[in-house]
């Protein structure tokens, strides 16, 4: 280890720098709090990092720098959006109503490109355990697609302080540029036993992503019993067409191993095409003419998309959507004080980076459900928070 790059440097991060340079580390508490295997660490301090070579100098003294692009970390993607809009307005006279119509058209045309790796690529460090890989696989891919967006928003008042308000609209967002980019990147690692280097895991990015499209229609009643108290209740119901979804997924890869490929898991972001949004909400503020109020909201969604999981057999629901969610605020407002404290709780919900990991088979399982792949879904848990401000 003390003859690395002709003696030059041991080529290691020594101990005795934790000790020597003190200031190049910080102790971070409350690391992983949630109950992790460890409540604090010793980490490099980023602020050191101003000067990448000279930090490493100083940290392996000795050791060569030498600054390579890495090809899979570097992609392009080139959006061309031409949009045309219409716009009408009406409001009635003799009936209390305000409507507002408009269409948008939206072209797209998305060039995505960058690198790829491949088994004939060329390792290109300091050492064996340091540097890139200088991938010789490149890739491009071009999408175009055109978009018409109608939308409607119409405002009736049914009475003294009542309204009725309806809105529908064709919606569309763009797909991740993160998602879009980022070539085939998988990792490998030596094994001696198999002959060489075997794939472990990777990411790929997806540059055949889908905007996500939906059409969705809101239908709300809200009563305003003061100026500082209201009451709205309302429903909604979003059709989606399409939505990008994160998979996991076991991927055989070429590599230098002697059976010359390996299974291993590959994260990317998959087409979703199908899923619907329904749901209603309750709202309900009071104010008070010292400044005192507070103010509920109660919103619950049921959704079903067309991806499956083993463990529940139907659709499942819609990444990103809690079924329940309430929120519950007290606030003070006079002059020039205010102060507020409210808690929010939400509902566990599916995973949109990781909705779904495939995990492979057993042909030799007792089970026979266990044979075949299945699909797991990834959930975020429910939490509550409180926070509170005064200025």
């Amino acid at each position: 280890m003390l003859d690395r790059w002709g003696g030059t440097s041991q080529g290691i991060i020594p101990f005795s720098l934790f000790t020597d340079k003190p200031d190049y580390y910080t102790n971070v508490e409350d690391f992983l709090p949630s109950g992790g295997a460890v409540s604090s660490g010793l980490f490099a301090d980023a602020s050191k990092m101003g000067n990448a070579s000279a930090w490493l100098s100083q940290m392996a003294g000795g050791a060569p720098t030498i600054w390579m692009e890495d090809a899979v970390e570097s992609w392009n993607v080139e959006r061309n959006v031409t949009a045309a809009y219409a716009e009408a307005n009406l409001e009635g006279d003799t009936v209390p109503y305000t409507l507002n119509m408009g269409v948008r058209v939206v072209r797209t045309d998305t060039t995505t490109s960058g690198g790829q790796t491949t088994p004939d690529d060329i390792w290109a460090g300091t050492d064996s355990w340091n540097g890139p890989v200088l991938v010789r696989g490149t890739f491009s891919a071009n999408e175009s697609y055109t978009d018409i967006l109608p939308s409607l928003n119409f405002s009736l008042d049914t009475g003294e302080d009542q309204k009725v308000r309806f809105a529908m609209a064709r919606v569309m967002s763009q797909p991740d540029a993160q998602a879009l980019g980022k070539g085939a990147n998988y990792n490998f690692t030596q094994n001696l036993a198999r002959g060489g280097y075997e794939f472990v895991n990777g990411n790929v990015g997806n540059p055949g992503l889908d905007p996500f499209r939906a059409t969705q229609a809101d239908l709300s009643y809200e009563f305003y019993l003061d100026d500082l108290s209201y009451l709205a209740v309302g429903t909604f119901l979003k059709a989606v067409d399409s939505f990008p979804a994160g998979v996991s997924t076991p991927t055989r890869i070429a590599d230098s191993t002697k059976e010359g490929s390996t299974i291993g898991q590959v994260n990317s972001t998959t087409n979703g095409s199908g899923g619907i949004v329904k749901g209603f909400e309750v709202a309900y503020q009071q104010g008070f003419d010292n400044g005192l109020g507070f103010a509920v909201n109660y919103t619950y969604s049921a959704s079903k998309t067309d991806l499956e999981s083993f463990l529940l057999i139907n659709h499942y629901r819609y990444q990103g959507i809690r079924k329940l969610t309430f929120n519950v605020v007290g606030f003070y407002e006079i002059d020039r004080f205010q102060a507020r404290i409210a808690y929010t709780w939400r509902d566990e919900y599916l995973s949109p980076d990781l909705t779904l990991e495939t995990i492979a088979g057993n042909p030799g399982a007792i089970n026979p459900e266990y044979r075949e792949s299945q699909n797991f879904a990834s959930f975020y848990d429910a939490y509550g928070q409180l926070d509170m401000s005064a200025s």
